[in-house]
């Protein structure tokens, strides 16, 4: 009766545990020692496009450039 308590006491017990962790290895991501991608400068400001206002166009001509041709179906 008594080693039927121990043994059952032990199983529980293991089942709290943690598996023991692998060994990191250099192609694991979460390595400190994995080789990564070479970084270069990348400026701040690289491939911002200037949103300055622009001059009035006439609307009329702007209007007709886009509106559909006569004869031409959309």
């Amino acid at each position: 009766m008594k080693s039927s308590l121990f043994v059952a006491l032990a199983l529980g017990l293991g089942a709290c545990s943690t598996p023991p962790l692998p060994e990191p290895s250099d192609s694991d991501p979460h390595s400190p020692f994995a080789p990564g991608a070479p970084m270069s400068y990348q400026p701040v400001m690289a491939g911002t496009v200037n949103y300055a206002p622009a001059d009035l166009k006439p609307w009329r001509e702007l209007n007709d450039s886009v509106a559909p041709r006569a004869g031409r179906s959309p």
